[in-house]
């Protein structure tokens, strides 16, 4: 005779990152391109719901978002692949998280660190001091 007990329920659905209390800031198709002309250093994780790794990755990428949300030319964002595949298209994203940094959307970089919040933040505040040095630099040599 075969155990009577029923299956445990299924867990519960999970929040759609976008519904989390974080700092990260969601782009999506139409606002992609007129958020980050206005950044000066972005970190942006392309992503899919359903990847383990970017769920793994994202709660280190809240994280840093939350340290550095004092930092006004500092942001952290996020697009959605599965909704947004425009905008996923255009940067060349074939995996995720693809994650990439955005000057004014005149400088792209893909990042290829760890994927934890102390590497977050060691590489966006590394291209700000980077950043600051050059302005410097440049303001010197006029």
């Amino acid at each position: 005779m075969k155990d009577p007990k029923e299956p445990p329920p299924p867990p519960p659905p999970e929040t759609p990152w976008q519904e989390e209390d974080t700092n990260v800031i969601f782009l999506s198709d139409q606002t992609f391109n007129s958020t980050l002309k206005r950044k000066k250093h972005a970190l942006v994780m392309f992503y899919a719901p359903w990847c383990g790794h970017c769920k793994n990755t994202r709660p280190e990428f809240n994280a840093a978002a939350n340290v550095m949300r004092e930092e006004s030319r500092i942001v952290f964002a996020a697009v959605d692949c599965t909704r947004d595949t425009n905008v996923c298209s255009s940067q060349g994203v074939r995996g995720y998280p693809t994650l990439k940094y955005f000057s004014y959307l005149k400088v792209k970089v893909d990042y290829h660190g760890g994927r934890k919040r102390e590497d977050f933040i060691a590489f966006l505040k590394n291209a700000s001091e980077s950043s600051k040095l050059n302005q410097k630099q440049i303001h010197e040599e006029l």
